[in-house]
């Protein structure tokens, strides 16, 4: 039985990992064809609207997929009762702020964003929320019974949508009755919201009842119990994305007073936001599927510490058998990457703290998704609160010094997504049982890595002598990949077990 768990969170753990990389692989193709289609300043301005999006989507969605999921695996409730009651939930959330988004964006683009070019995206983007509140409970459904296929199904079917529908705007901008520009961009995220909500409808009309042999709860307290639940997890990315609207609000403000043009600030802030952090933030796919797998996963061994710290335990050491090469892999061909991606001049400087911080937001996520499976769902919301308010204050105090803006968003994300890591570190050795070994797999990937990202330079010096630069790069490539996978094999001895 104990193996069968195993099997089924890391099926799962893969199957989710699957779709966010054929996911994440078609957003970046989406983000390369987007940037071209808008150009740094378009981009800017789909960008300033998207962190209000997120807050919105994230008051409707944001902690409804994790609650379902538990309760789902704990056995509490029937599936299709749970189901309706937490679709009702989130289409009762989502319908009234989607109509005050759409009346109010005029105030909005101008007392927010001093912008009233955003008030016509607003109003454009605003049926996406009622599309992703009545997703949410959907995804937390299958999430709760570890099948993750409708989802991830789901979640490619958005990316395809989207990429598809940019793809015949690129190809059709020379025709008169084609949408243009930002507008026409904003509209295709409630296009792409409408087919995943349309999949994860379809097969939840097939989904046979759960726990039909339990008492039938009410509705209203299943509400209850969602609510309850869920609200720590949506107050901690409501966090976040709030941060993603202060950051748009502020940033280019704060460039500004530190010496930048209007059109410099705002094309920074898309660069920034749109293309270099969309691409340092990819590993990240694997760290949300083991996050989502794990709530339900390590909810469901509760009266079991020993197995509910080696799921967290083996979870680390893939994340970091993942995330670390990945990280060295960005940090030196990273810069060059996005320049030839995006056709952006990025400096090293300003790309590498984003690197560090991204690596530590990839621990942090999987660390908060097992703090969450043990039932401590306001954990991670405090860390994230302290290092949002410190990152927030290095951008107040320093951002507006001239010379120093670009240099001090960059670090003040770094800094804020390292400190939220560390925390959340520390809370899960005074949590989790075998607390001395609960981080011993991840030093061994780390130690491997450091090796290849110090030889790079002499690597990639002594083979361009002698090799055109795509031959000398795809061999030092090679090596490198050699030399970390011998120094893990050294240190951890062999490949992570996952059962």
């Amino acid at each position: 039985m104990r193996l069968a768990k195993v099997e089924r969170l890391w099926r799962g753990t893969l199957t989710l990992t699957a779709a966010a990389l054929a996911s994440r692989g078609l957003g970046l193709v989406y983000r390369l064809l987007l940037a071209r289609y808008l150009g740094a300043e378009g981009l800017g301005l789909y960008q300033m609207v998207f962190p209000l999006y997120l807050t919105l989507v994230t008051i409707v969605a944001g902690g409804m997929p994790v609650a379902v999921s538990q309760l789902v695996a704990e056995g509490q409730a029937d599936v299709r009762r749970l189901g309706r009651t937490a679709l009702m939930l989130g289409g009762g959330l989502a319908l009234p702020l989607t109509v005050g988004l759409m009346l109010l964006a005029g105030p909005i683009a101008s007392l927010l964003y001093h912008n009233a070019r955003l008030a016509p995206l607003l109003v454009l983007i605003a049926p996406a929320v009622v599309a992703v509140g009545l997703s949410a409970p959907l995804r937390g459904l299958y999430f709760g019974h570890q099948r993750m296929r409708v989802p991830a199904a789901a979640q490619v079917a958005e990316q395809v949508t989207r990429l598809g529908l940019l793809a015949l705007l690129v190809v059709g901008s020379s025709w008169v009755w084609m949408p243009h520009g930002p507008p026409a961009a904003v509209l295709l995220i409630p296009l792409g919201e409408a087919a995943s909500l349309l999949l994860m409808l379809g097969a939840f009309r097939r989904l046979r009842p759960g726990n039909a042999g339990r008492p039938r709860a009410a509705m209203r307290t299943l509400a209850g119990q969602l609510l309850r639940m869920g609200t720590p997890v949506t107050l901690g990315r409501l966090l976040s994305s709030a941060m993603a609207l202060v950051e748009a609000a502020m940033i280019p403000r704060m460039l500004m007073a530190s010496g930048m043009t209007p059109v410099a600030a705002v094309s920074f802030f898309g660069q920034l936001a749109g293309m270099v952090m969309p691409l340092v933030f990819f590993p990240s796919a694997l760290s949300f599927a083991l996050a989502t797998n794990l709530v339900p996963a390590i909810a469901a061994d509760q009266g079991a510490p020993d197995r509910q710290a080696a799921q967290m335990r083996r979870a680390l050491s893939v994340t970091a058998l993942w995330c670390f090469p990945v990280t060295g892999l960005l940090w030196v061909l990273g810069p060059r990457l996005n320049n030839v991606l995006f056709a952006t001049h990025m400096d090293a400087g300003l790309f590498h703290p984003l690197v560090l911080g991204a690596l530590a937001m990839n621990f942090s996520i999987v660390l908060a998704g097992g703090l969450r499976g043990l039932g401590r769902m306001t954990t991670p919301l405090y860390h994230d609160v302290v290092a949002a308010g410190l990152e927030l204050a290095a951008i107040l105090w320093l951002g507006s010094r001239p010379g120093l803006g670009p240099h001090v968003m960059v670090w003040a994300i770094a800094g804020g997504l390292g400190l939220a890591a560390l925390l959340n570190a520390a809370a899960a050795t005074r949590q989790f049982a075998a607390k001395p070994s609960l981080l011993a797999g991840a030093a061994a990937s780390a130690l491997a890595a450091l090796p290849a990202v110090v030889l790079w330079p002499a690597l990639i010096r002594h083979l361009s002598a002698s090799l055109p630069e795509w031959q000398a790069t795809a061999l030092a490539l090679v090596a490198s990949a050699g030399l970390y996978w011998l120094g893990y094999r050294w240190l951890a001895g062999g490949r992570p077990r996952l059962g």
